[in-house]
């Protein structure tokens, strides 16, 4: 088994959960005295090593993995190892170049899937393989459930192809002597046929003794594929809520919310729950005024959103990233107020210069300079015929949205006045002045109510 700084990530802190479990997988491999690592050897049991370790790579990757829990798999599958050897080399060899036993030629009880997903795991080119762990266990479950597998064989033209690859100068070799070979595959073939007669009568003699134990090994198989499915669950988990954790440091806080989202309820610890609430704080923070800020205004549709203040400048930004899609430009004082209208096409502000401008919500252009004594709040009515602006003059004045001509003067506050609003369907209007109060108007009749 490789050791933790090949798993093809960063190794989480050991206090992550179920990371300790993948380190258990690989204290199975080591069960006999036997398969030790020895000194000067090569790190890792060598029986469970893949191909490129076996030739030394020095990365490797989660295919080496996976090559790791196919070898666990078939022995539990066919009771021995696919490959062995009297000496490490030796062994190492033919992990590199022979194809391992099917495991229905050992023991025909095997389901023809579950042998379809381990030998996909003992594939010598790491690409051929499962990329992670986590296409195993989900062939794995989909096996457990009755689900056919995304695996499939090779065919024995794709085999062929990759033993040529593997064995260039052998392949070559027998080339040249194709003619001895078909001599020598004759006589192979009848040796073949003799011995596999043979071994068809020992099979029979002891048929009863061999179905025993295949359905004990195909329960024990059962149970190893349910445990490695919960244990590459665990690893998954860990690697999600380390993942989520970077990018909180990252402050990309909607890639952490979805790793977070993904984990599996059942294994959701305290760390989850930590970091779930670190990634749903502040979702924008919208940089970009040279100077304070004290107007904030979202669209009907909830899409954009305009801020304005000290630096006499309203920003329209993009409400989903934060974007500044255009700035409004044109006032000479510091700006009080902003309002989106109804339909969303249009944008008021006012200023300490005592105008209010009508812009264009999609475009930014100025629509509509308006000039009074109106500098503080403003808004739309419902129907979009009419803005109404509070004024220092202790007024509020009500202006034509289109024309800009003046349409009515409020008058009853005795102080300035801070702030206007529509009710939903435009028939009141409520002000709010510095003198204590604040008045509901009819606003069709233009009298206080």
């Amino acid at each position: 088994m490789p050791d933790d700084t090949t798993l093809g990530y960063e190794s989480p802190p050991p206090d992550v959960p179920g990371f300790a479990l993948v380190r258990e997988v690989g204290r199975l491999a080591k069960r006999a005295d036997a398969d030790l690592t020895r000194t000067h050897d090569h790190g890792g049991t060598p029986a469970y090593m893949a191909p490129e370790q076996a030739v030394g790579m020095k990365f490797v990757g989660p295919p080496a993995d996976v090559w790791s829990l196919g070898v666990v798999l078939y022995e539990a599958l066919a009771g021995r190892r696919p490959f062995d050897g009297d000496t490490t080399s030796e062994l190492f060899e033919r992990i590199r170049r022979d194809e391992p036993p099917a495991p229905r030629t050992l023991n025909p009880q095997v389901p023809p899937d579950l042998e379809t997903v381990c030998l996909k795991c003992l594939e010598k080119e790491p690409g051929r393989r499962y990329p992670t762990a986590r296409e195993l266990a989900a062939d794995l479950r989909a096996w457990l459930d009755g689900r056919p597998i995304a695996a499939r064989r090779a065919t024995r033209a794709e085999r062929a192809v990759l033993w040529v690859r593997r064995n260039r100068t052998l392949a070559a070799a027998a080339a040249l002597a194709v003619t001895a070979a078909v001599l020598l595959l004759a006589a192979a073939g009848a040796s073949y046929l003799w011995r596999d007669a043979a071994e068809s009568r020992d099979r029979l003699t002891d048929e009863q003794g061999r179905t025993e134990a295949a359905r004990v090994r195909a329960e024990d198989a059962e149970a190893v594929a349910r445990a490695a499915q919960e244990t590459l669950a665990r690893e998954e988990y860990a690697r999600s809520t380390y993942a989520a954790w970077l990018d909180y440091g990252n402050r990309d806080l909607a890639r952490g919310r979805a790793l977070l989202a993904g984990c599996r309820p059942d294994l959701r610890g305290w760390e989850w729950h930590h970091l779930h609430r670190l990634c749903h704080q502040d979702v924008l923070t919208l940089r970009g005024h040279q100077s304070w800020v004290s107007a904030v205004a979202y669209s009907p549709d909830g899409a954009r959103l305009v801020t304005a203040g000290g630096d006499k400048v309203a920003d329209v930004w993009d409400a989903d990233t934060g974007a500044v899609v255009f700035a409004l430009r044109g006032h000479d004082d510091r700006l009080s107020s902003v309002a989106f209208s109804a339909d969303g096409a249009r944008i008021a502000t006012t200023c300490g210069d005592e105008t209010v401008r009508i812009w264009d919500a999609k475009t930014g252009g100025v629509k509509r300079v308006i000039r009074g004594r109106a500098a503080r709040g403003v808004a739309f009515h419902p129907d979009r015929s009419r803005v109404a602006a509070a004024g220092y003059d202790h007024a509020v004045h009500l202006w034509d949205a289109d024309t800009g001509d003046a349409v009515g003067r409020l008058e009853g506050h005795t102080h300035a006045v801070a702030d206007v609003a529509y009710n939903r369907d435009g028939t009141r209007l409520v002000s709010a002045s510095l003198d204590k109060t604040a008045k509901v108007w009819d606003a069709a009749a233009g009298r206080a109510v």
